[in-house]
């Protein structure tokens, strides 16, 4: 059991290309960091895979106040689904800061009111590999973009959610007319939904993003013809209690 769930973590982040459990080369390995509990630095990844297969992409606005109602931050964030060639999914995330008062931190009185993190969910029961993207990943396609700040940190400050944060320890938070690198999250998933980001700055905000689902098992056909006379019999018996 130990030996199979290591080749998993090792197919899952691309050190190995498996045929079968005994036929395996290596490939060229990205710098994904596995993000289980606290705060780690993250490092540049390359995505999509050769071969993936994009499944989905979006991009939705979001806009909150603070400072009893004088302040504001507002923007976007895209996100998108890849399907890699071993059949796991990664999901990818930009953030796109639109305007935000109170971006000079130096004006008297005025609070900063840059993005400095997301928290995305939900990925409860899935490995989690995290990194980023400095390119422009979907081309002539307008969701994203080649973004400038990188994120400082991912962690898992909850069991479902991966957090990414943006502060002055990396290329600080991200302000009017900025954007974020491309937020990479690697997993074992192999179905998606919708789940939500939670944007913060002085104030947070949710956003509609793509997660991970669990997968819907489809029975085999055995199975199928194991369970169908059991249905046909309570059908039948069903139709006998009315017309009794």
């Amino acid at each position: 059991m130990m030996i199979q769930y290591f080749l998993h973590r090792a197919i899952m982040a691309g050190t190995l290309t498996c045929i079968s459990l005994a036929v395996c080369t290596a490939t060229a390995r990205a710098q994904f960091v596995n993000v289980t509990g606290p705060q780690v630095p993250v490092f540049e990844v390359v995505i999509p895979e050769a071969g993936s297969i994009r499944l989905d992409s979006m991009r939705q606005g979001f806009n909150f106040t603070f400072n009893n109602g004088n302040q504001f931050t507002n923007g976007s964030v895209s996100s998108a689904v890849f399907q890699r060639t071993n059949g796991f999914l990664d999901f990818v995330y930009q953030i796109d800061v639109t305007s935000a008062s109170g971006d000079n931190p130096s004006t008297v009185g005025v609070v900063e009111g840059g993005v400095t993190a997301i928290n995305i969910t939900d990925f409860t029961d899935f490995i989690t590999d995290a990194g980023f993207e400095s390119d422009d990943i979907d081309g002539a396609e307008t969701n994203f973009s080649v973004g400038s700040l990188r994120p400082f940190r991912a962690g898992r400050p909850s069991e479902g959610g991966i957090q990414f944060t943006f502060n002055a320890s990396g290329d600080g938070d991200i302000s009017t007319g900025e954007r974020s690198r491309v937020l990479v999250i690697r997993t074992d998933a192999t179905a998606f939904g919708f789940g939500t980001g939670a944007v913060s700055a002085q104030a947070a905000g949710n956003v509609l993003v793509f997660a991970p689902t669990a997968a819907v098992v489809v029975p085999e056909a055995g199975t199928l013809a194991l369970l169908l006379p059991g249905v046909a019999l309570g059908v039948v018996a069903a139709k006998r209690r009315r017309n009794g």
